[in-house]
């Protein structure tokens, strides 16, 4: 072999190296299962909570629960239902609702169902004759975008026993302007969930084998999170609304119920939007500033 021939075929092992690298470059890059993990993988990591193995949240939908929440996380087609399955309602449910979502025109069409695919989830009969409404923590009205997503929403598993008139009124008045709000930022992320006393009033019936009660606790309060991500600077809201009976026409409308992300947290133990960074948290989430939304 010459030395010219021995010099190529020095040259072209080291272009064969070289290429190997960029291919086992552009593979871990582009699979989600290779490669070193990135901030907002480890964000988003698996995690197990009392044997139930949480999927991966993407971003600011990741909520962190406190410590021995019992908890199943369900991801439907338009959101995710962080679900109690020793409660048998949400601990919250998460979603981020876009201009487009909101301005769907379909329907209101669903009947409440038992979601199959999850074993502590009621059956519609049970909150029969309670005095209490099968409600929404993800509202049918943010998926008319998309009939499954829709019909998810109807599923027994993103119900809470709500008084009528508050269900009803304020808290459709709050989904409506979530809405108008969605539109009007592009996008949000949305988060809503109860408050139960743990010596609170219960619902007590047979489970749906009819061989085991099932205690569904009545919330005291319900709370609704609102994060702005996509306008700068970010921001965020929270409501706070007693489990009862309104006025129909509240004197003060809304804004009387406007409370800081930090007194949600407080109340439940969650962490919301861990995702951001530590100063971005603590500013947005200390102050339910109501005319940065109107």
């Amino acid at each position: 072999m010459s030395e010219n021939s021995g010099k190529g075929t020095t040259k072209k092992s080291l272009l064969g190296l070289l290429a190997a690298l960029v291919l086992g470059l552009a593979y871990y890059g582009l699979n989600p299962s290779g490669g070193e993990e990135t901030a907002a993988d480890k964000t988003a990591a698996d995690t197990t909570v009392n044997g139930f193995v949480q999927a991966v949240a993407p971003n600011y939908e990741k909520v962190r629960l406190g410590q021995g929440v019992s908890n199943q996380l369900i991801t439907y087609k338009g959101y995710q239902c962080y679900f109690n399955p020793k409660q048998h309602i949400p601990n919250c449910v998460v979603y981020e609702l876009t201009r487009s979502e909101a301005s769907g025109r379909n329907l209101r069409d669903g009947e409440f169902a038992a979601d199959p695919n999850v074993k502590a989830s009621p059956e519609v009969w049970h909150y029969s004759s309670t005095g209490y409404d099968r409600g929404h923590m993800a509202p049918a009205g943010d998926f008319r975008w998309d009939e499954q997503a829709m019909h998810e929403s109807f599923y027994m598993t993103n119900m809470c026993p709500q008084n009528h008139y508050m269900n009803s009124h304020p808290w459709n008045d709050l989904e409506q302007r979530v809405r108008q709000w969605a539109k009007r930022d592009g996008a949000l992320i949305v988060v809503s969930g109860p408050i139960v006393d743990p010596k609170g009033k219960v619902i007590n019936k047979k489970d749906r084998y009819g061989n085991k009660d099932m205690v569904i606790p009545i919330p005291t309060h319900f709370y609704k999170i609102v994060l702005s991500h996509k306008k700068s600077p970010m921001r965020a809201i929270a409501f706070l609304m007693p489990n009862k009976e309104f006025d129909l026409k509240p004197v003060r409308g809304l804004d009387e119920y406007a409370v800081s992300v930090d007194r949600i947290e407080e109340l439940t133990g969650f962490d919301f939007f861990s995702a951001l960074a530590d100063d971005v948290e603590e500013k947005i989430e200390s102050s339910p500033n109501i005319r940065l939304w109107d």
